[in-house]
């Protein structure tokens, strides 16, 4: 069989001549092709599924209860300008921060504050404890109950 009669076969209806030449379509590397392709889908479609078990093991469930809260802060009076006046006044800084541990109670109330970081000013310090004995807020919920906390708080004034 010559080339061009293999060729004439391909051209026919038929789908493939009984003999092809090697030259034209070679059936061992087109079987072989056809392997390694499949062999490749096959890899792809397992390491998709692995993937996917693995990741539906690690999601863990929502730690907690769903009614869980954060305690959060309604209401924080500032430090009267007077006070920040009187501060400011003779000092060569261009700011004021003090830093406050506060302690939210379960009940809804300020139970207690401490100055962990002090503005330098006594009475910048002193305002700003007044004025967190004041905050109102909605205490943390852990389990459905409210719980007492300790939070920093700070309050800040300055030159700008």
């Amino acid at each position: 069989m010559n080339r061009h009669s293999a060729l004439s076969g391909l051209i026919s209806n038929s789908p493939l001549p009984a003999a092809l030449p090697q030259a034209v379509l070679p059936p061992h590397r087109w079987c072989f092709k056809v392997k390694i392709l499949n062999t490749i889908l096959t890899i792809i479609v397992i390491a998709a599924a692995v993937s996917y078990t693995a990741n539906a093991q690690t999601d863990k469930p929502p730690t907690g209860n769903l009614n869980d809260q954060k305690l959060k802060i309604t209401k924080k009076a500032p430090v009267s300008a007077d006070v920040m006046f009187r501060c400011l006044k003779g000092s060569r800084n261009s700011g004021l921060l003090v830093r406050l541990k506060v302690t939210f109670h379960s009940s809804g109330t300020v139970t207690d504050v401490v100055v962990s970081r002090s503005s330098g000013c006594d009475y910048f310090d002193s305002e700003a404890l007044r004025v967190a004995k004041k905050i109102k807020f909605k205490p943390e919920v852990k389990g459905g109950e409210a719980i007492t906390v300790i939070r920093s708080v700070e309050y800040q004034a300055g030159i700008y």
